[in-house]
């Protein structure tokens, strides 16, 4: 690809030009993601999105805005998430395109896209501060790597990565919404400052690190503003935004009860967080500047002080990025900002208190990377304004990285395919992680290779013996196998790790009811709900134990519970189906079995209950055709 010239030796009208690099922008997008949208649900994506009853029905807005982010599984898992935008994304997503795991890629790909063309914007309107004479050309160079870097396909082809895209979309427009309202004579800065706010408030209730963004207006004001300003104007200014702070804080403290109820365990005591925070900012700019050997799962190794070789080669780094910053304070704004950009949406992640599993995350890299994408391309611009002899070396150098970035995204999307993909390529690059392996048993047992399953279990507990979750995973696998009373011994050692552990209560009601056990699966079932209420599966199996007590009002009424809290759940439609037809209500037997049958086109059991049904109504051609498709797929099936 050749470089792209100024805009002043392109003779082309501005806006013209201005239409056509926007138009190349969307298409780098759709071009570095295309082959995501073959992508099916993965990780996280079952349980936010397939498992979530709150995207199903409307009739949930007002506990998506007044619970945590995972209120629809109250008991179950706890957080200090509130993030109702997510929701009500997917609850769109849901409405349009139903479960079709495509839809929720492409709404990722428009966020993705909105956001490049956020990011020409917002570096045109600052290159444009700068009296830039080709304002353009190197806002578009930001934009094209920003659209293309390979360290965004954590969030765009992951379904679950929509908090990074939404908030990120709604943190830049409020940015670029609150900067054009400064500038000078602007005789609509009121209605922007409106609409800046209002998107700092959505950005806020999507992801936490939105709660940065008034540290970014202060640094701009402080660079771009009016030399003549007090601090008491600037601070005036920007009161609005930590006004909609308190808003969200009164939201979030209501949902969460508390500001960050949920404790983690510390595994590290004070000093050790403090000086872990430089070997993770070093670790994350090494990753914005050469994004290879991507990895979903990074295994936290800490240091335990600060003389080991890798946190002090990590301190030295981080204080030459400080020196840098200053130096760029005094000498260039946008440099300075760019940095910051980097630096400040990064602050939350540092902290590893407040982090899960997963100390370090590609994703947390989506807005950060904006600030390195300006960089450059304030880098380019100058030496290109220069009139340096390197000007045209560096424009080839910066269309050949595009080029890798490009294919780099492209090579890296199939990899989160399905969970077989994805876990296989992370247990190579983390063999040390447990969440991996046990991640990657899921995926074997999920393609019924249940022995492959149980090794990459007993692997998760061996590099982590206290994992409830594989513990439980094995009882499954052993359950699979025909091993009741070992997959009964493995859910109880689940326990113990776990005591609040819903799935566990519900798979060791699973196994006593398979016993013959009624009574204890029952008392198992109950307990899960009273863990987790809204679980549909756990009401359609309480219903299960009900019935085989022969007690049908009670299990018409779980089964009537889980078909509210899913509509789509094909199990219970034909439990519920079962149940008609035992007492004799044929027309709403197969009703039921008919709503399963859209939802599980191929299901033979559900064919052959209609058949039933059907020669139960005196309808024998209905019967013998839908017993035919029984069979032919029965045939089919290994």
């Amino acid at each position: 690809m050749t470089p792209v010239p100024s805009e002043a030796k392109l003779n082309i009208p501005k806006n013209t030009l201005k239409t056509i690099l926007i138009a190349l922008i969307v298409l780098s997008c759709f071009a570095s993601y295309f082959n995501a949208l073959l992508n099916g649900f993965v990780y996280d994506d079952v349980f936010q999105v397939v498992e979530n009853h709150w995207i199903k029905n409307t009739r949930y807005l007002p506990d998506i805005l007044v619970q945590g982010v995972w209120g629809f599984a109250r008991g179950g898992n706890p957080s200090n998430y509130y993030r109702p935008v997510m929701h009500l994304l997917y609850m769109v997503n849901y409405h349009i395109f139903g479960l079709h795991p495509w839809g929720f890629h492409l709404v990722n790909i428009l966020f993705h896209t909105g956001v490049s063309l956020l990011v020409f914007l917002v570096a045109a309107f600052l290159f444009r501060k700068l009296k830039s004479t080709s304002y353009l050309v190197p806002s578009f160079i930001a934009a094209i790597l920003f659209a293309t870097h390979p360290i965004h396909t954590e969030v765009v082809t992951w379904v679950a990565g929509i908090p990074d895209l939404s908030f990120t979309f709604f943190y830049l427009l409020s940015f670029y919404l609150y900067a054009r309202s400064q500038e000078r004579g602007s005789h609509s800065a009121g209605g922007l400052t409106v609409y800046s706010l209002i998107s700092f408030f959505l950005a806020t209730f999507s992801k936490e690190t939105a709660l940065t963004l008034p540290l970014i207006l202060i640094a701009y004001d402080s660079v771009f503003g009016k030399n003549s300003a007090t601090t008491v104007s600037r601070l005036r200014k920007i009161l609005p935004y930590f006004l909609v702070l308190g808003v969200y804080f009164m939201f979030r403290i209501h949902a969460l009860k508390g500001l960050a109820p949920f404790k983690r365990e510390a595994d590290l005591d004070p000093y050790q967080v403090v000086i872990n925070i430089f070997p993770l900012f070093i670790q994350y700019l090494e990753k914005l500047i050469l994004p290879i050997n991507l990895n979903a799962f990074y295994v936290f190794h800490p240091v335990a002080s600060a003389w080991e070789p890798k946190a002090l080669f990590s301190i030295l780094l981080t204080m030459t990025f400080v020196f840098i910053l200053c130096v760029f304070y005094r000498k260039n704004k946008l440099a300075f900002l760019s940095l910051l950009f980097i630096v400040f949406p990064l602050l939350p992640v540092l902290y590893v208190p407040v982090l899960g599993e997963n100390r370090f995350a590609e994703r947390y890299l989506y807005l950060p990377s904006f600030g390195y994408v300006l960089f450059i391309a304030f880098f380019v611009d100058r030496v290109r304004s220069n009139r340096s002899k390197w000007a045209l070396g560096l424009n080839v150098a910066v269309w050949v990285l595009i080029g890798l970035y490009g294919s780099g995204t492209i090579s890296r999307n199939p990899v989160w395919r399905d969970d077989y993909a994805l876990w296989t390529d992370t247990v190579k690059k983390s063999p040390d992680g447990a969440i991996p392996h046990n991640e990657l048993g899921n995926a074997y047992a999920a393609k019924g290779s249940i022995d492959k399953a149980m090794e990459h279990y007993r692997m998760a507990l061996t590099l982590k013996p206290h994992h409830a979750e594989a513990y439980n995973n094995l009882g499954l696998a052993y359950s699979s196998k025909g091993d009741t009373d070992s997959a009964i011994a493995y859910y109880q050692e689940a326990l113990r790790l776990r005591p609040g552990s819903p799935s566990a209560h519900n798979n060791l009601g699973l196994a006593y009811s398979s016993k013959g056990d009624i009574d204890t699966a029952i008392e198992h079932f109950q307990e899960a709900l009273r863990l987790h209420p809204t679980s549909p599966g756990i009401h359609n199996n309480l219903g299960n134990a009900y019935e085989s007590k022969g007690w049908t009002d009670r299990a018409f009424q779980q089964y009537q519970k889980a078909l509210e809290l899913d509509p789509d759940y094909a199990d219970a439609h034909v439990n519920l189906g079962t149940l008609y037809g035992a007492t004799g209500q044929i027309d709403q037997a197969i009703q039921q079995f008919q709503t399963a049958l859209k939802l599980k086109p191929d299901d033979p059991v559900t064919l052959r209950n209609l058949a039933n049904a059907y020669r139960l109504k005196g309808w024998p051609d209905e019967a013998q055709e839908y017993l035919q498709r029984a069979k032919g797929i029965e045939k089919r099936k290994p």
